[in-house]
């Protein structure tokens, strides 16, 4: 009998995932394996007692570079000081705040980012983010 571990039966779901020829049902199951998935954002910290993390990441399915925070941020952040504007590609926010992701309306303005992307929900995540490579800025509640 085969057995495969947790992580390769992810990776084989997400090979899957791939050849669907239905774009909807693409997403969808995209959604269910980021929720479900074994390892799905478990790059992104958390905490037994205290502020769980949110995380972005540069590539599809929790790859690539990741940035992090724990704390509120009333004010808007903004990944250009971190050069990662237009770079989120999926995200986990492991805590229990609300992460609301803008877009500038003009290039290379930040105070431009004033644009609604998505709306990171407590302990969610998401393996394909809403607008891919178009996130400039957030803030928490």
């Amino acid at each position: 009998m085969l057995t495969l571990s947790s992580r390769a039966v992810h990776r084989e779901m997400e090979l899957f995932i791939e050849e669907v020829g239905d774009a909807a049902l693409a997403d969808r199951l995209r959604s269910a394996l980021a929720r479900r998935g074994p390892g799905a954002s478990g790059s992104c910290p958390t905490e037994v007692f205290g502020n769980d993390w949110y995380c972005f990441y540069q590539y599809k399915s929790f790859k690539g570079r990741r940035l992090q925070w724990n704390a509120a941020h009333k004010d808007l952040v903004y990944f250009s000081k971190f050069d990662f504007e237009n770079r989120t590609s999926s995200w986990s926010n492991k805590g229990a705040k609300t992460i609301k992701v803008y877009g500038r309306r003009y290039a290379g303005q930040d105070t431009s980012c004033y644009s609604p992307l998505w709306s990171e929900n407590p302990h969610e995540r998401s393996a394909s983010a809403n607008w891919d490579k178009a996130a400039d800025c957030f803030l928490t509640n």
